[in-house]
């Protein structure tokens, strides 16, 4: 299995609302659902005086620029993602790399010598550029100045390479046929008056995960009448998995946000499902603490369990819980694997639902409610079971935890049925849908589907 890669992406645009934060965003999350681990830093909101006063000059770093720094050594691959004003990167970008990439910790000159040492050799990078420019212009008039100082000047001068570029333009005058939105989250947020103005103005092609958001899109908006449905790709890891050999032990698995609903299912869970099956065990992932990752004990993260127990939760059924830390993408597939069933009483503004489509592709049957997407992501009654109600839903999951039959000719159906797509298989679906419509002009250029296979990522980039 391929090394696991820690991707920092940093937004260098001013503006949180621009074209190059919907860009980074999507970035982000197309790499995490890839498997890869994210981190995201946005310029614009670090405090720090990008005025840099020269080497010779005491300016201690902020706490923000200090973090940066930890974020840069942490990454294997950065990704840069900001506009060309002027022929070069904004003011408040280039600020930011003044301070952060200085002598010591970027670079180190060589005493006596004209050579120095490149103390960021072993990472990559990608270069996600946007101007008003065609890109031909920039490219054989101006001679690329920004990408020739961001790509040579400074990241290769510390060392990391390859370093890729692409450029997106010109923005300002893009053709509507090539414009796409790629809408990962409740379409419903666009009804709000300054985003609804926006795709008006821009009048870009919707891009849905799941059929869920096409219902709730709101129908006066632009390409409410020809929705464009593209599901999210599941990692190679998740997918093409042999059978068990045998059943797991009654053991059910909640892996998501807790505000979630895990309130209401750690009361099904005491009142109606660990009485008919003793000595069942609830795994549950997801209450995760930021402080817990750089090193606090996680007895203490425990601890935040408490704020979902219902009042009065018996001590057995608190025995029964095993609540577990914060864990990489890889150990939480193999967790899925071993446990027999999920249980999911999803919420209603959920919009693909990765992780019970994950679990599916993995074997593993799964007990939801008919709330938003999740009727898509299980075939009722044959992967898993749709509950109409609370004790539909706890005879289900009683059923799965205890009746080997059933569990096995789900678990085989899931394996046959819910393999759902690669990353690879998305994007070319996207460019297929999207990215081959013909444009208004021939030097318009809007987005590509970034690959990586050496990353072992595929992002959607519009």
């Amino acid at each position: 299995m391929a090394e696991q890669q820690n991707i920092l992406v940093i937004l260098g645009h001013p503006t949180a609302e621009s074209l190059c934060a919907g860009m980074a965003r999507a970035y982000a999350e197309g790499a995490r659902r890839a498997g890869a681990q994210v981190r995201f830093l946005d310029v614009g909101q670090l405090a720090f005086n990008p005025l840099f006063q020269g080497y010779g000059a005491a300016q201690p770093l902020e706490p923000d620029l200090l973090a940066a720094q930890t974020d840069i050594t942490w990454a294997h691959h950065l990704v840069w993602v900001y506009p060309i004003w002027w022929g070069a990167m904004p003011a408040l970008l280039k600020g930011f790399i003044d301070r952060v990439l200085l002598p010591g910790y970027a670079f180190k000159y060589r005493k006596g010598s004209s050579l120095w040492d490149k103390l960021l050799a072993g990472r990559s990078a990608e270069l996600l550029v946007t101007m008003d420019s065609p890109p031909w212009y920039f490219r054989w008039v101006t001679r690329m100045p920004g990408h020739q100082q961001m790509k040579k000047a400074i990241l290769e001068f510390c060392g990391i390479r390859p370093v890729q570029v692409h450029s997106f333009g010109p923005v300002r005058s893009a053709s509507a046929d090539r414009l796409a939105l790629w809408v990962v989250w409740p379409p419903g947020n666009f009804s709000r008056r300054h985003r609804a103005a926006r795709l008006w103005w821009h009048r870009p092609r919707p891009v849905f995960v799941s059929r869920f958001q096409v219902h709730v899109y709101p129908r006066w908006l632009p390409g409410s009448r020809s929705p464009v449905v593209i599901p999210f790709g599941l990692p190679d890891q998740v997918r093409g998995r042999p059978a068990l050999g045998a059943a797991p032990p009654p053991r059910a698995i909640f892996a998501s946000n807790p505000q979630r609903e895990l309130r209401w299912l750690l009361a099904l869970w005491a009142r109606a499902i660990l009485p008919a099956v003793p000595g069942a065990e609830l795994h549950l992932y997801g209450i995760r603490d930021y402080a817990y990752r750089y090193g606090e004990p996680w007895v203490e993260t425990e601890s935040r369990l408490g704020q979902f127990l219902p009042d009065g939760f018996p001590a057995a059924a608190r025995a029964s819980l095993r609540p577990q830390p914060p864990a990489t993408r890889d150990r939480l597939w193999e967790a899925m694997r071993g446990a027999r069933v999920m249980l999911y009483g999803g919420h209603r503004v959920e919009a693909f639902c990765l992780a019970v489509a994950e679990a599916q592709a993995l074997g593993v049957p799964a007990v939801v409610r008919p709330i938003a997407v999740l009727p898509e992501r299980v075939r009722d009654e044959v992967t898993g079971f749709i509950a109409l109600d609370d004790d539909a839903f706890a005879r289900r999951a009683i059923a799965l935890l205890t009746d080997d039959r059933l569990w096995r000719a789900q678990h085989e159906a899931a394996l046959r049925l819910q393999q759902g797509w690669s990353w690879d298989q998305m994007a070319e679906r996207f460019e297929a849908e999207v990215l081959r419509a013909p444009a208004r002009g021939w030097w318009t250029r809007v987005s590509t589907a970034t690959r990586s296979r050496r990353q072992g990522t595929v992002a959607g980039l519009w």
